[in-house]
């Protein structure tokens, strides 16, 4: 159990992590031997960065574990799309200058969600003001999920409010028609 939950505490820091896939071209000692000029292999590497510690970054092969472990950045580069970055990009959140945004991209911080979970050495590595800032970028992301739960319970209520009033014109016209029903009376209608 104790590695299931550290596992499980590993996948959800991984949310605030930059990951970067990309291919480079790497030398096959073998081939270049056998054709007697260099030789080069694409491989697919992964770079895993951090966010706010710009002495921590991975770059590596990419192997199984990255693959499954980072599986929408991974299906995103397959499909051509690379440096997408998931999250609400910090230059779209107003309580932050253009000199902060840019600061903070280059310690590799490109979101409110990086943003919200960078540690405090890394807070002090960028400089002042960054856990103030931190504070209230987790303070905007708790508020924005509030709305989000908000909205989807005026748009769950709107369903409702939206099949009572189609219930009621059905009972309305059911009711129509039994009064109809009820005026004639029983018995055959009268010939014309």
């Amino acid at each position: 159990m104790d590695n299931f939950a550290s596992m499980t505490a590993e996948r959800a820091n991984d949310k605030s992590l930059h990951v970067e896939f990309y291919t480079d071209a790497m030398l096959s000692g073998y081939k270049s031997e056998q054709a007697g000029h260099p030789v080069f292999d694409d491989i697919e590497m992964i770079r895993i960065i951090t966010p706010g510690d710009s002495k921590t970054i991975i770059e590596t092969k990419v192997d199984e574990t990255h693959i499954h472990r980072f599986k929408d950045a991974y299906r995103q580069f397959k499909a051509g799309l690379t440096n997408v970055v998931s999250g609400w990009a910090l230059k779209e959140w107003p309580m932050i200058s253009a000199s902060q945004v840019k600061l903070l991209n280059y310690h590799n911080v490109q979101t409110v969600e990086q943003l919200s979970t960078i540690s405090d050495q890394a807070c002090n590595t960028i400089g002042m003001g960054m856990m103030e800032l931190r504070t209230k970028a987790k303070a905007a992301l708790d508020a924005a999920k509030g709305q989000a739960e908000t909205s989807a319970q005026a748009a769950r209520l709107q369903r409702q409010d939206d099949e009572i009033a189609s219930l009621k014109a059905q009972l309305e016209a059911i009711n129509a028609a039994a009064l109809e029903t009820a005026k004639r009376g029983p018995g055959r209608p009268p010939k014309e």
